[in-house]
């Protein structure tokens, strides 16, 4: 199904814009520094560990303290940029109720963005800045969530064009994380060895491991065309034990035991690259950071403080001054408030944002679904 005909289904408000080139801007800090000596690294660490970029409760811990002001040091020691490492983005998601879209949109677009205010943000005291290594995961989890080949290029390939058209190409590379994962020989056995490890048994830590991630893969299951979006509403919103229909229910079933065996397979690629030590020793001199929140390890927020979901996740929707993720089944349950508005511009027939707000809603004979 086309997503213009699911936005009309539920009577969500259509808009029909300019370009894309209007998001398109310079890199500004987000917040401003007053700093007249020369800096030292544990300036630089204060600056990135502002709540405005960071992401956590506020506390700062020693030991991740300690190993970052020693590799900012590393770098300011040479004048070069200071190096991050963290994993980006694999693909839209396949579930329709996240986002029916393909290529990357506004959510993309303003998360390159913010590594490049980022970026200025530290210039103001340390002109070198910061480059940013963004792990790809497309291949990964391609086998995974069901995405093909081309799907994959043309993804990566509006990413590309995001960060060549901001002006960002010396300061972020896309880089293959599985490429990064098979230049250690032994992965791909140590990954299949332990997947069959989980598979035959594992403890209460391993299993609570697995029911933390079974909602993460239940809403990046490969759902695509032939199953009525009514239905898939039915059986990822409702909470009830049994469903209304039978097709519902069988549907139900095979999204639990599905998400199941992926959260058992992503487990087991993780827990491989974690004891293998992937990240570390392919970029050891470099920052490992990530925009997912860890008690260990600093993370920073993907497009503002209050955005909850990666852009891949959900659909972006354009606010006054931020842009914020949500799933597209917000979208659809509070039909009559939200616009999709696309960019003549765009390269794929679908919103590349929403707008929130009965305001923007010109057109007065626009009717929730089952209305008359």
């Amino acid at each position: 199904m086309k997503y213009r005909e699911i936005l009309r289904i539920f009577g969500i408000n259509q808009i029909e814009k300019g370009s894309i080139v209007e998001f398109y801007r310079q890199p500004k800090p987000i917040f401003y520094l007053n700093f007249q000596s020369s800096p030292k690294a544990e300036d630089i660490f204060s600056v990135l560990f502002n709540l405005a970029i960071r992401r956590g409760d506020g506390i700062i811990y020693d030991s991740v303290k300690q190993d970052y002001v020693q590799k900012i040091n590393y770098f300011m020691q040479r004048d070069e940029p200071i190096e991050f490492v963290f994993l980006g983005f694999p693909f839209k998601c396949h579930n329709p109720l996240e986002t029916p879209r393909r290529t990357p949109d506004l959510g993309e677009l303003a998360f390159i963005l913010r590594l490049l205010d980022i970026d200025a943000t530290v210039q103001q005291i340390y002109p070198p800045g910061i480059h940013f290594t963004v792990l790809k995961e497309s291949n990964v989890y391609k086998d995974f969530f069901g995405a093909k080949e081309e799907e994959l290029e043309k993804y990566e390939n509006r990413l590309e064009d995001f960060i060549t058209a901001l002006g960002g190409i010396k300061k972020i590379v896309l880089v293959d994380l599985m490429a990064v994962c098979l230049c250690i020989p032994v992965f791909e056995k140590a990954r299949k060895e332990i997947e069959k490890s989980l598979n035959l048994g594992h403890g209460k830590e391993v299993e609570k491991q697995i029911q933390a991630l079974i909602p993460v893969m239940k809403r990046s299951l490969p759902i695509t065309s032939g199953i009525p979006i009514d239905d898939l509403v039915v059986v990822f919103e409702k909470t009830k034990t049994f469903l209304p229909t039978a097709f519902q229910e069988r549907l139900k079933q095979y999204v639990m035991a599905e998400s199941r065996r992926l959260a058992l397979r992503y487990l087991a690629f993780q827990e491989a690259k974690r004891l293998l030590e992937v990240v570390q020793k392919s970029f050891p001199e470099k920052l490992y950071v990530s925009t997912i929140s860890r008690p260990d390890r600093y993370r920073f927020h993907p497009i503002h403080r209050r955005t909850r979901y990666l852009p891949h996740h959900g659909v972006p929707v354009l606010e006054s001054e931020k842009v914020d993720i949500v799933f597209f089944s917000e979208v659809i349950k509070n039909s009559g408030i939200y616009s999709a508005v696309f960019c003549q511009d765009d390269i794929e027939d679908a919103p590349f944002y929403f707008l929130k707000g009965k305001q923007f809603i010109k057109n007065k004979d626009v009717r929730m679904k089952g209305e008359k």
